[in-house]
């Protein structure tokens, strides 16, 4: 029986390399990518949130009608649970957190103006 003698001189060249720079682009662009999403959520969460403003201006400054405490309950409902998602998450998605927190309390303010006529 023979001995079969591997050739190991093709493998050399791979642990020459050094992977540490290529390790550390892909952290930056890692890194980079989370900013840009949470950019974008912040963005996204600001629109969303803006849209609730007029509503609560008309409702608590001007004393007009407030959305059907329907509308709103079940939309702060979801927030609730957004929210609780985010928080579970907090490390990675404080941004939604502080967005769900934003809508929950301007969606609390109209249900009890909504409960209350």
């Amino acid at each position: 029986m023979s001995k079969i003698q591997l050739d190991d001189r093709h493998i050399t060249p791979l642990t020459n390399y050094d992977y540490s720079k290529r390790l550390d682009l892909i952290n930056k662009l890692e890194q980079r990518k989370i900013k840009i999403d949470n950019i974008l959520v912040l963005i996204g969460l600001t629109l969303v949130n803006v849209a609730t403003f007029p509503s609560l201006y008309n409702v608590v400054w001007l004393g007009l009608t407030p959305p059907p405490a329907t509308l709103v309950g079940f939309v702060m409902l979801g927030l609730c649970f957004y929210f609780a998602r985010a928080i579970r998450n907090f490390k990675s998605e404080w941004v939604y957190a502080l967005g769900e927190f934003i809508g929950i309390v301007s969606n609390g303010t109209l249900l009890v103006y909504a409960l209350s006529v």
